[in-house]
């Protein structure tokens, strides 16, 4: 199991976390074993992606092999100056010349344009390789855009002030494999029922933690800061806490404790 990130190791104390969380190995920038290359002041993803190929060459062909990585090529601010390909002409009824703060967001569209033509040569390498993969991205949050933005965006929509909030955190993601096999559609879920969506896709035996997260996804498909006041009292939800607690916390407990969940 392998932890990457292509900046620095001590951010959001990544170099203590993922080992915490159990990782076998972490790989900052500085460890990256093929050419930088940048792109907005930021090692590119394309860069991340070819490390990626280089950590699946050379890894120990004997064992499974799990890489969790966090790009940075899109990070924010949106103020450097880029070749935009693509033009954004108006959002809502405000025309981009109108307003320069609309600016920001051509260049994250220009940003993810980028993204996407990278990420396409990364599924390429992978759908040669006979050995059988899963590869899952997505999303960690949207952007941060400057309100004027916002107030194109929702001009005339309706949405209450709580449902505006509640739309800037969606974010899209993506299941993709090398071989042929039937998904289950998830539809919308919130990020922490994602791992155990994969190893399903995976064909994994699923612990039973991952389990019950499965269960409760189909009862509340989004649980977040934003909507866990409205569950609280929800007794799958209460469950869900002691499990997520012995999980995180204290892994000698015996199985027994997930009779919870069934």
């Amino acid at each position: 199991t392998m932890a990457m990130h292509p900046s620095g190791p001590g951010a959001w104390s990544r170099d203590i976390v993922y080992d915490h969380f159990g990782f076998d190995a972490f790989i900052d920038a500085s460890q990256f074993e093929v050419p930088y290359q940048y792109f907005r002041g930021f090692l590119s993803d394309e860069c991340n992606f070819n490390e990626i190929i280089w950590r699946y060459e050379h890894r120990d062909k004997d064992r499974p092999f799990f890489l969790f990585d966090v790009t940075i090529q899109n990070h924010g601010g949106y103020y450097r100056e880029i070749e935009n390909t693509l033009k954004l002409l108006k959002v809502g009824n405000t025309v981009k010349d109108d307003d320069e703060y609309l600016r920001s967001a051509e260049t994250y569209l220009n940003t993810i344009k980028v993204t996407d033509e990278a990420f396409e040569k990364l599924l390429a390498y992978f759908a040669e390789v006979e050995e059988p993969t899963i590869i899952c991205m997505f999303g960690d949050h949207q952007p941060l855009l400057e309100e004027a933005f916002y107030q194109a965006v929702f001009e005339d929509s309706g949405l209450t002030q709580e449902q505006q909030t509640a739309k800037k955190f969606i974010t899209p993601y993506v299941i993709w494999s090398n071989y042929d096999r039937e998904y289950p559609e998830y539809g919308d879920m919130s990020a922490n029922y994602l791992g155990a969506a994969v190893l399903e896709c995976a064909g994994v035996e699923l612990p039973s933690y991952y389990q019950y997260l499965l269960q409760l996804h189909r009862q509340f498909p989004e649980i977040s800061e934003r909507t866990i006041q409205g569950l609280a009292e929800e007794e799958a939800v209460q469950k869900y806490q002691i499990l997520q607690y012995q999980q995180l916390t204290d892994r000698e407990i015996p199985n027994p404790v997930f009779s919870l969940g069934h």
